[in-house]
Formats: C-alpha cells, structure tokens, sequence
C-alpha cells in the first residue's frame, strides 16, 4: 500500500518530488523543482526514522548543493521515531565529509526562541558549522508564538535574504530563502 498523503498540484514548469510518511497515514514532504534545474534525489541519505527528503541540486553557474527538507513530528507523536536525533547527527555528519553547501528547511517542533527547548537537535547544527537563519517566530496560536519552521544552512553567504511570511493558510508561517547563483 502506498502512502499518498503529500498532495501535490500540478504548477506549470515545475516537477514536484515527494517522500510520503513511512511509518503510518498522513504525513510526508515534498519540493517544487523548476523544470529545466538537474538534480538528483540523495536516496543515500535517505532513512525511515526521519521524515524527509534529501535533493542535491546541480546550478549551471554554481557548485552543486544539497537540499533537505524534515518534518520531526511533535514529541507525543506516534510517528516521532525515537531514533530521530541520533539518525539526524548521522545524516549531517555525512553530508560534512562530503563538504557540500547544504540548506535545510522545515519544521523541527523544535523552538529556537527558547535556548533550552531540544538543545540536542539544535547543537547538531551548531557544531557542525549551520546556521540558522529565522529569527522571528513562524507558527502563532492565540497563546503561543514559537519559531519551529527553520532555514538552516551550512554558507550562510549564499543566502541572499529570507522571507517569514503569514499566509493565513494555518498557523504555521510560510518561509522561504533566496539562494544566490553566483
């Protein structure tokens, strides 16, 4: 049986890429690629304990770089594997040997307004060289306002500029990163 829950619609001069949930219904991740950009699915970064989805992509003016996308459900979750943390450490930690630009997006329920707030998840970027980039909080609720949907990076210099954006779709903010070609 194949999982179907990431929903995709046809956007013209687009391909879209999904990695449905594994564990369960619902779920999953997907991009948009530009029709035309080479890229390439890394499905040896690939592992049922995180949700998500690897693409390197390969710029005609620039370095290829690798483009990730995690969703760590909420900690109550029947779908948070509790090998989340230790399978993440070894994607980056792989990724780093291989000295590639990277840039990770998502949400981690991980809140990086509070400093204590999954201290582990977080220093798995910090030491090895990424960057957060939001600094403002991407999901508001009439009593919370938290920063969970992330934009990290290993060059932060590639990164032109950021958007944090409340489309008014949910209570989650759109965010999105503007990567220089040159």
């Amino acid at each position: 049986m194949v999982n179907t829950a990431v929903v995709d619609f046809d956007i013209q001069g687009y391909e879209f890429v999904k990695r449905c949930r594994r564990n369960g219904n619902g779920g999953g991740v997907g991009a948009y690629i530009r029709n035309g950009m080479n890229f390439n699915i890394r499905q040896d970064l690939d592992d049922n304990d995180i949700e998500g989805i690897w693409i390197e992509i390969f710029p005609k003016s620039s370095k290829s770089f690798i483009f990730g996308i995690i969703y760590k459900p909420p900690d109550s979750s029947k779908h948070l594997s509790k090998h989340f943390t230790t399978k993440l450490l070894e994607k980056i930690e792989k990724i780093n040997r291989e000295k590639k630009e990277t840039i990770i997006m998502g949400d981690l329920n991980c809140n990086y307004l509070n400093d204590n707030d999954h201290k582990e998840i977080k220093d798995i970027f910090t030491t090895n060289g990424f960057t957060q980039l939001l600094k403002t909080p991407t999901r508001v609720t009439a009593t919370t306002s938290t920063l969970i949907d992330i934009i990290i990076t290993s060059n932060p210099l590639n990164i032109s500029g950021t958007s944090n954006i409340c489309a008014g779709l949910s209570d989650h903010n759109l965010t999105a990163c503007t990567r220089k070609i040159t």
